[in-house]
Parts: structure tokens; C-alpha cells; sequence
């Protein structure tokens, strides 16, 4: 019953990440957490299951995708992941669970009205290099960093295939990075190879699906849906967290 609801969130996820550009790997996470699994299981796990989701739709876009972008990320991103790897599985579940619920919640923060578009302040090598830096060490442990990390790399002049295309190869860039760092860490990565494998194939059909259907969405309704069941799961993760945090008291 558990492996067949998470590859349903694998599906989801896929589906609403192919429509919007985002948000589907958040929900994937939230889901993980929300079902017990530790940070060190998790995030691996999820991790496998967004690299091939993600990597479905950027090869869509692959001529847009803006290379300096993903090397200055990586370029960051990379030894970060390496150092913080070992420390993940340190970490108790209901500390990631409660960083993961206010993660959530600050993404669904409405941007300022005056420059909902503008993109970072900050220079652009140096937006790239936050954004890597953001998912080598954060990324390690509660896993979903694209709202934040999207918005550190979009650039104001970029049109809209750059955009979907740069974000896509920088969260698969994003999710390998992680899978590198658990892999010489010692942390067994495929701990659950079969539902591994089903989440990955739920999420090749979700991706495909909503890329295809993105357009035909009402996304007004849409996005408003998918916000309350962000809220919902990341007060879920909010209240389990604290109440997991407070028993050794």
C-alpha cells in the first residue's frame, strides 16, 4: 500500500512539474517525510526519482538551456554535497521535516507587487553559485530546494524555454549531485530498488503527461489547488516535526 501511494506522489509530482516548470518535487518530498521514511533513505531515494523526472523534460529544451549557468552551479554545488553527505543521516527526521514544512511555507510567500519578475539582485555567477550551494548543502538533507533555487538562477531576459529548459538541467544537475555526494558517503542509495524503479517510471509518464497537457490546464485553479496541498503537507510535516522534537522532553 505505501510503495504504490508513493509512486502515485512520484506521478503527481511529475504531472505538476511537466505543467508548471515547478513545485512537483516539493510535493514529492513532503510525501516521503510525511510517511516516515528518515532524511538518509528519503532524500537519496527522491533524489533518483526527480534526476530521471527531470531529465525527461529538460531534453525537451536542451538548445535553450544556458550551459554557464549549470557549470557555475555545479561548480559549487558539487563539493558542498560531498562534505555535507555523511552528516545526512545524523540528522534527526523530525528536524528535516520541521525545516522542510517552513520551506515550503516560504515559498508559497507572494513575491513583492512592484518586480514580481525581476529575477536576483545579485550577479548572475554569483546567483549560480548560491543556487549550487543552496542544493549541495540544505538540498542534502531535506531534499526540495527547486522553489528557492529557481528563483536564484531565472535571469530577467531569459525568454520562456531558457527559463524551463535551465531550471530542468539544473535540478537533474541538482538531484546527481546529491546522488554523487550520498555514493561516496557510504550511503546505500538504492535501499528499496523495486519501488525505486516504480517511482522512476511514474514519474517518466507523469512528466510526459503533464508536458503535454500543461497548456490546456486552467492554471489559475491550478496552481491555487496545488498551493493548499502544499500548505496542508507542510503543516503536517510542521506539527508531526514538533511533536516528534518535543517527546525526548
Amino acid at each position: 500500500m505505501l510503495s504504490a501511494a508513493l509512486c502515485g506522489a512520484a506521478f503527481v509530482g511529475a504531472v505538476l512539474s511537466g505543467a508548471l516548470g515547478l513545485g512537483g518535487g516539493t510535493l514529492l518530498i513532503a510525501v516521503l517525510f510525511a510517511a516516515g521514511l528518515p532524511p538518509a533513505e528519503a532524500v537519496p531515494l527522491f533524489a533518483i526519482v526527480q534526476m530521471v523526472a527531470n531529465g525527461t523534460r529538460s531534453l525537451s529544451y536542451l538548445q535553450a538551456v544556458d550551459g554557464r549557468a549549470l557549470l557555475v552551479f555545479l561548480a559549487a554545488g558539487l563539493p558542498a554535497a560531498v562534505m555535507f553527505a555523511p552528516l545526512a543521516d545524523r540528522v534527526p527526521s523530525y528536524w528535516a521535516a520541521i525545516a522542510l514544512g517552513g520551506l515550503i511555507l516560504l515559498s508559497l510567500l507572494p513575491r513583492r507587487s512592484r518586480a514580481p519578475e525581476r529575477g536576483p539582485r545579485l550577479p548572475p555567477s554569483a546567483a549560480y553559485a548560491g543556487a549550487g550551494l543552496l542544493n549541495g548543502t540544505a538540498g542534502m538533507f531535506i531534499g526540495a530546494t527547486g522553489l528557492i533555487v529557481g528563483r536564484m538562477l531565472v535571469r530577467p531576459d531569459w525568454d520562456r524555454p531558457r527559463v524551463v529548459g535551465t531550471i530542468a538541467a539544473a535540478q537533474m544537475l541538482g538531484h546527481l549531485i546529491k546522488i554523487v555526494g550520498f555514493a561516496l558517503a557510504g550511503t546505500a542509495l538504492l535501499q528499496r530498488p523495486a519501488l525505486a524503479a516504480g517511482m522512476c517510471l511514474a514519474a517518466i509518464a507523469g512528466t510526459a503527461i503533464g508536458t503535454r497537457f500543461g497548456d490546456r490546464l486552467p492554471e489559475a485553479r491550478f496552481r491555487a489547488a496545488f498551493r493548499i496541498v502544499l500548505v496542508v503537507l507542510a503543516a503536517q510535516l510542521l506539527i508531526d516535526g514538533i511533536i516528534q522534537a518535543w517527546k525526548p522532553f
